[in-house]
């Protein structure tokens, strides 16, 4: 490419440089005589107003403030009410994917019906489009309107700011109560919930366990009356030592009368992460119920009883380990009831809680609390190191890729018979390392 211009006595003009060099090729030149768009956004993205009731931004002048202070312009979010009030279809929606089927009309200030897009199953004069809707981000300090958000991103067809503020019937005098209500925040209500739960039919020892899984995890306060309940904080200690070496002080809790030993004198300190609000703004929390990162539950877990499902925390070694298989006996909000199917604490029930976790292979924290398990319709070779099965399928569409991984696989069973290998031709690749067969 040559350039061409007249000398300028700035030598280091970029700009003049720039210009005097640009260069269109014939693609280009084409192009822009036939008026064809340069270049284009998709998809579409809408964003949305998040205020608390009467809280919008209004702009006036001397002759209109009367006027705007009686009846402010709608926005993005009193309109989402407005057509959720007079729309059936609009009530299964939530805030953020309103965009996907109605156009903001900035004019009228009004969601409209789209007239152009995919039909949606069941609903003829509805129309989708790929267009995505995305909220405002507001501080945790901002603590209303924070929890008006969160409500907005889990909570479908609202018809007003007290209709968000309803649960099960009742009006919550605040956004942030009606969080709590929907276990949508953090507290130590969960760990109530969870206990009160497994006092319907778990088993005194299992109630033992569960409360140590609360100590360990939530560190709630409880009332503890010394001279009834000494022997069980006693049983709990012991748990409590097994599961993470920690005895009960240590974890903020009254300490049992009696005699210690060698084995209780050992002081051992945990880490706690703890996650930075600061980044809420960054990474808001629909973005966060999307991630799916190994090692950690989904946002979303769907369950139904008969599951079987497998451990991705280590919770009471050796029973409830990283790798344990269970089958679901009955689901609560924050308790599993469920069989161990395999190993030495074969058919024994146990109780699972949800448990908060902070994954540690991403540039930022943040937690989740959720089931430590996952769907258990397969597992990978590793995960299955260890186990012995009655029946095994192997799945050999992707060929072992380290040295002792088909052997592995393949003696997961103890006869021929009961294993079954699907394999691409009926043939794969069994890595060997060179130096075991020199």
């Amino acid at each position: 490419m040559a350039v061409f211009g007249v000398q300028n006595i700035n030598t280091d003009d970029e700009i003049t440089h720039y210009q005097v060099g640009r260069y269109v090729s014939c693609n280009e030149a084409i192009w822009r005589i036939f008026s064809f768009p340069i270049h284009e956004r998709h998809p579409t993205v809408v964003h949305l107003a998040v205020h608390l009731e009467d809280g919008q931004r209004v702009y006036f002048n001397a002759s209109n403030v009367a006027q705007r202070a009686e009846t402010p312009p709608m926005t993005t979010l009193t309109s989402f009410f407005s057509i959720c009030q007079s729309d059936p279809f609009a009530q299964s929606l939530l805030y953020s994917e309103v965009p996907s089927y109605y156009t903001w009309n900035a004019s009228s200030k009004k969601f409209q019906r789209r007239k152009q897009g995919d039909g949606v199953p069941g609903h003829p004069d509805v129309r989708s489009t790929c267009s995505l809707g995305r909220l405002y981000t507001v501080h945790p300090k901002n603590d209303e309107c924070f929890s008006l958000r969160l409500l907005l991103v889990n909570v479908r067809g609202p018809t007003s700011f007290q209709s968000l503020r309803t649960v099960n019937g009742l009006v919550c005098p605040t956004f942030r109560a009606a969080c709590q209500k929907l276990s949508l925040l953090e507290n130590d209500t969960h760990w109530d919930t969870t206990i009160a739960e497994a006092l319907i039919s778990a088993s005194p020892n299992q109630i033992r366990t569960l409360g140590v899984f609360t100590i360990r995890s939530g560190n709630p306060e409880l009332e503890v009356n010394e001279e009834i309940h000494n022997q069980a904080l006693i049983l709990i200690e012991d748990i409590c030592y097994l599961m993470c070496d920690s005895l009960l002080v240590k974890l903020g809790m009254p300490t049992p009368h009696r005699e210690l030993n060698e084995a209780f004198n050992r002081v051992l300190e945990r880490e706690h992460c703890v996650t930075n609000e600061d980044e809420a703004t960054n990474y808001p929390t629909e973005f966060l119920n999307s991630l799916d990162l190994p090692g950690l539950p989904p946002h979303n877990l769907q369950l139904k009883v008969g599951s079987v499902i497998v451990m991705i925390r280590n919770l009471n070694q050796p029973r409830l380990c990283n790798g344990t298989r269970l089958l679901v006996r009955k689901l609560m909000d924050n308790v599993i009831h469920a069989t161990i199917l395999k190993g030495k604490f074969e058919s024994e029930e146990v109780l699972i809680p949800r448990i908060p976790m902070i994954p540690t292979d991403i540039p930022f924290e943040f937690k989740r609390i959720q089931f430590p398990i996952r769907l258990a319709f397969a597992m990978t070779i590793n995960k299955s190191q260890g186990q012995s099965l009655s029946v095994c399928g192997l799945n050999l569409e992707n060929e072992c890729f380290s040295h002792g991984q088909l052997y592995v696989a393949c003696s997961r069973v103890g006869k021929p018979s009961a294993l079954f290998v699907f394999a691409p031709d009926n043939k794969t690749k069994n890595v060997v390392y060179n130096n075991v067969i020199k």
